[in-house]
């Protein structure tokens, strides 16, 4: 992730707002492809990046996994006014 124009620290609602725009942006892409996410909190973000400013209680990242695109409904239906979710902070 690249941090294009911005200024200071990175924050956590940073790291948060890049991952839904890479998410949002698959899924509507032309040839589509349904990514997962992860929420981390504020605590584990801090302990491994220091250097992020924790402005939130959290942040989702892009997992490494790639979901069928039936997964869409599934997803968007768990979050009331959300085209997708993060998966729980436990990971399950």
């Amino acid at each position: 992730m690249t941090r294009s124009g911005a200024t200071g620290p990175p924050t956590l609602r940073a790291v948060d707002e890049a991952s839904t725009r890479v998410l949002t942006d698959g899924m509507k892409s032309d040839d589509p492809v349904f990514l997962g996410t992860f929420k981390g909190g504020r605590e584990a973000f801090t302990a491994r990046h220091p250097r992020l400013t924790a402005d939130t209680d959290g942040a989702r990242v892009l997992r490494s996994v790639l979901m069928k695109p039936e997964s869409e409904q599934r997803w968007s239906t768990s979050t009331p006014g959300s085209r997708h979710s993060s998966a729980p902070a436990d990971g399950a």
